[in-house]
């Protein structure tokens, strides 16, 4: 095992957790509320056994809520620094945020990230982030003189990415979950949960090289940190790129997409494999979209279906071509007949 393999290894498992009620529905009927109701926040750790590593710290220094009538609303400005493996160690959950807010429907998340450092084998190095803002669209409720909490996991072991000379990447995935009506009590720095809510949310999300957040998305592939600080898929072959297709809607089917470049045009390869529960029809429509997973908009390039998890189309752009016109995702729908099910999303990071 390499020493950057034995890194990645040690931190499986990584985890922060934090208290906001989020969860993941379509916006409508919405119930007319007033008042205002609790919103806690909070950082926890449970992680594996860390090896090599001795330290993970991270700061953050904002989260906030988003409304159609409110724009964005501060849960908390605090800046505050996470020690990761203290947190494992007490098995607490360290206070980050206990106020109020006004009642109502929020629709976004946003956790900023000022800081993430990483000490192993006892050399210390701040990690570079795709994006230091964590944003997820959710459909949040603060109910009057209720309690409102969520939980962001982040899952360390696909967060945490060692490039070829050593340097760390880290590009969020987290666990969302969301409960409605729980009761918590706060004590000092720490916070217990002392009657679990209704679980509303059991979501997946993973940032991208560009700072996007995908739903069932975790960053894969040779990385690498170009001169211009940017991070980069592809261990300096610039035309060739590879993204992660992720399961939608519980189809169980899951990929990767190769965008390779050849005399102005690109080659796109799709290569799908069905879980437990997946089952890959006889041909499963693809095309390039505009937008990001998974509300992905108008089709911009057809792509061959997919037949027996393979698909390879030509089409009439360039890497650089797509690059000018991101957002893009790649979507594969359940069958031609059913268009609008969705089995299988991957945003275009270029």
């Amino acid at each position: 095992m390499t020493k950057n393999t034995k890194i990645i290894a040690a931190i499986a498992a990584l985890a922060i957790a934090g208290g906001i009620y989020l969860y993941n529905q379509p916006i409508y009927n919405q119930p007319a509320y007033s008042g205002n109701g609790r919103v806690v926040a909070g950082i926890t750790d449970a992680a594996a056994d860390m090896g090599s590593v001795s330290s993970v710290k991270v700061t953050i220094d904002k989260m906030e809520l988003h409304s159609a009538t409110s724009g964005w609303v501060a849960v908390s400005s605090a800046n505050r620094e996470y020690d990761l493996l203290a947190l494992k160690q007490s098995g607490k959950v360290s206070l980050y945020a206990d106020t109020t807010i006004s009642a109502g429907t929020y629709n976004e998340a946003r956790l900023s990230i000022s800081k993430v450092v990483v000490v192993t084998n006892g050399q210390t190095q701040t990690a570079k982030l795709p994006s230091s803002t964590l944003k997820i669209i959710s459909r949040t409720v603060v109910d009057a003189e209720g309690t409102a909490v969520v939980t962001f996991d982040f899952i360390a072991d696909k967060s945490l990415h060692v490039t070829g000379d050593g340097k760390i990447i880290f590009a969020p995935v987290v666990k969302f979950t969301s409960e409605s009506s729980a009761a918590v009590q706060v004590n000092g720095d720490d916070i217990t949960t002392t009657n679990r809510g209704k679980v509303e949310t059991n979501l997946n999300v993973g940032m991208d090289v560009k700072g996007d957040v995908n739903v069932n998305f975790e960053l894969k592939g040779d990385l690498r940190i170009d001169a211009d600080g940017l991070i980069m898929i592809g261990g300096g072959n610039d035309n060739k790129v590879t993204i992660t297709l992720g399961a939608e809607n519980n189809s169980g089917i899951s990929g990767k997409a190769t965008l390779e470049e050849e005399n102005g045009k690109v080659k796109v390869k799709l290569e799908l494999t069905s879980g437990i529960l997946g089952v890959l029809t006889p041909a499963e429509p693809a095309h390039i979209h505009v937008g990001v997973c998974p509300g992905v908009g108008a089709v911009k390039y057809p792509l061959n279906s997919v037949v027996s998890g393979r698909s390879e189309t030509t089409i009439n752009a360039s890497l650089a071509d797509l690059k000018a016109q991101l957002p893009l995702a790649i979507n594969v729908h359940k069958s031609a007949a059913e268009l609008g099910i969705y089995v299988s999303c991957g945003a275009i990071s270029l």
